[in-house]
Order: structure tokens, then sequence, then C-alpha cells
């Protein structure tokens, strides 16, 4: 078990300088922030940005030393943008950067976790366009796994 949200610790690694910037913190009011649980909306938000969620994650054995259940959480990435485009290429950005990941070591305030791995599964999907918006701003999702430790 890990003390932060798993969505937490993903958006530390694609928010950082390490990724190639793709995206960015929401205080840093840049392009294309990466919100957590929630993607924003209203005239000060970015058209184009991000958000990790956390979603059910799978247990897989036990460790042989203390019996401790090893997890691989699941996490959505959803990306919202002004073009279709734009959408699709900073999605398959970061899918390129979380299947890259082995070993990775990020920080949350003084707690280190490591990423060992990431595991997606069913690729890029275009969900269409935003509900319940006047603007037209298409969504793509990605799902996967991710085996943290800290």
């Amino acid at each position: 078990m890990i003390s932060s949200p798993p969505s937490l610790i993903i958006r530390a690694v694609l928010a950082s300088g390490d990724s190639g910037d793709i995206f960015t913190l929401p205080s840093a009011e840049e392009d294309w922030p990466l919100y957590v649980s929630s993607m924003p909306d209203g005239d000060a938000v970015a058209d184009d940005c991000g958000c990790v969620y956390d979603t059910s994650p799978v247990s897989d054995g036990r460790e042989m030393k203390d019996g401790a259940v090893l997890e691989h959480y699941g996490i959505q990435l959803r990306v919202r943008s002004s073009t279709y485009n734009d959408g699709y290429t900073q999605i398959a950005s970061a899918m390129e950067i979380l299947e890259s990941l082995n070993q990775v070591s990020v920080s949350i305030g003084t707690t280190v976790f490591t990423l060992h791995c990431c595991s997606i599964f069913g690729g890029i999907t275009p969900i269409g366009a935003e509900p319940g918006t006047t603007k037209r701003r298409d969504e793509f999702t990605l799902n996967f796994r991710v085996s943290i430790s800290q």
C-alpha cells in the first residue's frame, strides 16, 4: 500500500520537466495543465488540458518475505482539446512516456515513490465531443495499470 493516490504520482511524472513538458501543473497557469480527479470547466480554464483519475486496482499476488499484497493501480488519463489532432497527439505523447517507464523515482513532498512499469490496455480511445458544453472540444482516454512502491 502506498501513502499517496496513484493519480498524484502519475501527474508528478507527466507534469515534470523530465517528461518533455507535455503537461504542466495547473498552478503554473501554462499550456496543457494536468488535473487530478476532475477536469474543471469555465472561462479561466484552458480548453486543452488533461486529467488523471484513479480506477480499480488489481491484486496480483503476495510478497514472499512479508506477505504484503502486490497491487497494480488502475489509472485513466483523459485529454480534452479544442482540435481533434492536438488532443490525439497529446495523449499519444503521454502514452509513449508511460510505456517507457522503468524503475522511475518521483517525489511527492518528502516521500519517494518508484514506478516500476506501466501496462497500457485498450490503447487510445476517442470518446467524442465533451458533453454538456457549448464549445466543441474533443476528448480521448487512455487506461493503464501501474506498479508503484514506496
